[in-house]
């Protein structure tokens, strides 16, 4: 479908970005849920669902990947810079696709296991990224999301501030939040 409606009013006018990224759970599912209840674009809403997951887990960058025709691609990117998160315009999505930490995707969609590291560049599984050395985040999550109606996805975060950026109660809110984007457009 090219437009997710939750069968709720629209809000005039778009929420403006919060700004700062110390955000609780409750605070990003709140933000979540009030994206559900807009009538939105596809895109749109896996832009703004990202941006709500990547100041909620205070991520410098985020990447929503989901398989199409049985190949995971990037469908919506986002990075933090001035205290504020910003969605990356993915028209030369092949050029932005080479940040995307490609061993950690593919390890995720193959095990269907999380991997939360600190240090992913001396990690042995991802050691082959170049980009990912050069990058050095301090923490990568790798988080699959399943292979439902919508044929599953990968969401993957880093974080260049904090290498425990991404602890176990943290990891869960993100799950819900982004599993939350997939049921929605799967609908």
């Amino acid at each position: 479908p090219d437009d997710i409606d939750c069968s709720a009013p629209a809000e005039s006018g778009a929420a403006p970005p919060v700004r700062g990224a110390t955000r609780t759970g409750e605070d990003a599912l709140a933000d979540a849920g009030r994206l559900l209840a807009q009538p939105v674009e596809v895109h749109t809403f896996l832009d703004r669902m990202l941006e709500i997951i990547v100041r909620h887990a205070n991520a410098s960058r985020g990447f929503l990947l989901m398989t199409n025709d049985g190949v995971l691609r990037v469908e919506a990117a986002a990075e933090q810079r001035d205290g504020s998160v910003h969605p990356v315009v993915l028209q030369g999505a092949q050029h932005y696709s080479s940040k995307v930490c490609w061993p950690a995707v593919r390890y995720a969609a193959r095990t269907q296991e999380t991997l939360a590291l600190t240090d992913p560049a001396s990690d042995r599984r991802l050691r082959a990224d170049a980009d990912l050395r050069h990058r050095a985040p301090r923490a990568l999550l790798s988080l699959p999301l399943g292979t439902g109606a919508a044929g599953g996805g990968v969401l993957v975060l880093e974080s260049d501030h904090f290498s425990r950026a991404f602890e176990e109660s943290r990891i869960e809110a993100i799950r819900m939040l982004a599993t939350q984007a997939v049921t929605a457009i799967a609908a």
